[in-house]
């Protein structure tokens, strides 16, 4: 298991073995890259063993509270620290921690093991559980090494993988392995198996910000706080640049305190007038940054294999393409590198968040309306598009949000599922994940419940996973101060109408993120309109021309065409229509000859 983990921490390797119980750990040396903090971590009395995989960012005011306590540290790394906090407070640790982390404490005493994944999901943790065997592991490549689990696929795993572009936990594409959910914990003793929530942030009233001053005052002053804590590390560090908003106000609070800081962006061409490359290169000029740039070519289709492998999933995504590129080129340079995932999810910045915004206005309107039950008398008319709009407005918030998320992709896969899929797992309801989440967080209207849906399900594949995984491939730890908890708390309290302004158009996304960052950014940065990491590499063109022949011959595997959920007639035909139109679901059928190689590769 751990020989398939080398690539995440090629520094340490350790394996701790006590009766029945087994710990492994492949360490990436950040925080104290010393011998004395190799892991598996005992502590002192041998009570105690830990494995960690991530970064306690807060561990030196963590530290110093453990030692006027009386605790004496043998080592200076945030592991320690964690162990020792785990010590003193059992499960209850988790709500003192800042950091990104998974870890698994085994308690020799009390013959229990302690399992946590952090809030949002940043660093993975599956498992499998059977026959008497508890085995867990920071990606499924190092499970697929026991002979123990079969190999077989989840139908309703993969169901779910593709409305969400990779597999959302709790599920995975094989049957007998599961992701523990982000904000979750595990505890595993004589009593079985517990798996509860300890994270549940609620949207409150009590706290709300109501004015724009204030909103960016604060953003300024958490995401130089948060920056400061993640920048926290004994190697060099650097950032991923692209341009783009969230990026360049990361690298901007970074530069606050002079760091020789390396920057890197991807994109595809050094001369289009208005490409990742000439808006990154702006703000490396500005703050004078160790600049340096990939151009992403149509040959990197080469590396398609290496990143299923990775991955150990199906990914219905380009992204993962350009991730792996530029985590190769940072990882000749550093082990650390800060991004701005996350700042869309939490600030608006996506053309949906306008949309909802609108549409929760006239929302809000027509509840009462729909509530005293007149909307029976508007579904009798023989307008359809006044019945349309009853049955719309007639919808819970969680439904409604949940609709514009998977609504048209859903209606994609429905139309290409096999009539015996169709009736069988793809009958599920993939959205019953959208719909807790909205529920859990006490979501007021349509943008918070956006929001949490976004941070915890929907968004997990581009904000946690792709850079997890894309960045271990190459022993690359990508930070993201957006997704630090007080950056979450603080976007909660802040309304959406001050996130987005309806009137700016395709620039009124993270209309407040843009004002607080007036001081700090050239203006082009701040008012261009969103576009996304590696927005300019033209992947649809190369899909119908140089990489069409290798996706038609995934199309056509016989190994998918076994796998049964597919129509085939109806997947050629939407790929034949994708060649000969830019707006076709490229994407989605990429996804479908990444699931053609995954099921060679693991099945």
């Amino acid at each position: 298991m751990s020989r398939q983990l080398l690539h995440r921490g090629p520094d340490h390797q350790g394996v701790w073995i006590h009766g029945a119980v087994g710990l492994g750990t492949t360490r990436l040396a950040i925080i104290d890259p010393t011998e004395r903090a190799r892991q598996p971590m005992v502590s002192a009395d041998g009570r105690f063993a830990i494995t960690f995989n991530g970064e306690i960012y807060n561990y030196l005011e963590l530290r110093e509270e453990l030692e006027q306590k009386g605790y004496t540290f043998r080592t200076t790394s945030d592991t320690e620290v964690l162990l020792a906090l785990y010590i003193t407070n059992g499960r209850d640790c988790l709500s003192r921690l800042r950091g990104m982390f998974s870890f698994a404490v085994w308690d020799d005493m009390k013959k229990r093991l302690f399992l946590a994944r952090d809030r949002v999901g940043e660093k993975p943790l599956v498992y499998y559980h059977q026959n008497s065997i508890f085995a867990f592991a920071s990606e499924i490549r190092a499970l697929t090494a026991l002979d123990c689990i079969p190999r077989e696929v989840d139908l309703d795993g993969l169901h779910h993988g593709l409305h969400y572009l990779v597999c959302p936990a709790p599920y995975t594409p094989f049957k007998h392995i599961k992701k523990l959910k982000p904000g979750h914990c595990i505890t595993i003793d004589s009593n079985g198996i517990s798996d509860k929530r300890y994270w549940q942030p609620q949207f409150s009233d009590a706290r709300m910000i109501t004015s724009c001053e204030e909103a960016c005052y604060e953003i300024n002053r958490c995401l130089d706080e948060t920056v400061d804590l993640l920048c926290r590390s004994d190697v060099p560090i650097g950032a991923q640049l692209s341009g783009g908003l969230d990026s360049s106000a990361v690298v901007a609070s970074m530069m606050r305190k002079k760091r020789k800081v390396k920057t890197f962006c991807v994109s595809y061409d050094r001369h289009a007038a208005d490409d990742e490359f000439r808006a990154a290169r702006m703000v490396a000029e500005q703050y004078g940054t160790e600049h340096h740039e990939l151009i992403f070519g149509e040959e990197q289709l080469a590396s398609v294999n290496d990143i299923v492998k990775s991955f150990a999933e199906p990914f219905f995504s380009f992204v993962p393409m350009h991730a792996f590129a530029i985590s190769e080129m940072i990882g000749r340079h550093c082990k650390v590198a800060l991004t701005g995932s996350g700042g869309d999810e939490l600030f608006g910045g996506y053309g949906i968040h306008r949309q909802l915004l609108a549409f929760n206005e006239k929302w809000k309107k027509m509840r009462p309306f729909f509530r005293a039950g007149l909307h029976h008398l508007v579904k009798k008319s023989p307008f359809s598009g006044l019945k349309r709009s009853a049955e719309k407005y007639a919808r819970a918030g969680n439904q409604v949000t949940a609709d514009f998320r998977l609504g048209p992709i859903h209606s994609f896969w429905k139309n290409v599922y096999s009539d015996s899929f169709a009736r069988g797992a793809g009958s599920a309801c993939p959205a019953e994940l959208l719909l807790q989440e909205y529920d859990s967080w006490g979501a007021r209207d349509l943008n918070e419940g956006f929001l949490a849906q976004q941070l915890m399900v929907c968004s997990q594949h581009s904000i946690v996973d792709i850079p997890d995984i894309a960045g271990m491939a190459h022993s690359v730890e990508y930070r993201a101060p957006f997704l630090d908890v007080r950056m979450v708390e603080l976007a909660m309290r802040i309304p959406a109408s001050m996130k987005v302004n309806m009137s700016a158009g395709k620039a009124g996304g993270k209309w407040v993120v843009r004002q607080a960052m007036r001081d700090r950014l050239p203006a082009e940065i701040i008012d261009k309109h969103k576009s996304g990491f590696g927005s300019s590499i033209p992947y649809q063109q190369w899909f119908s021309t140089r990489w069409r022949s290798f996706v038609e011959e995934r199309l056509s595997s016989e190994i998918l065409a076994d796998l049964g959920i597919f129509d085939r007639k109806k997947l050629n035909d939407h790929f034949n229509q994708a060649c000969n139109n830019a707006n076709g679901p490229h994407e989605l059928l990429w996804g479908v000859a990444s699931l053609s190689l995954w099921l060679e590769e693991f099945i």
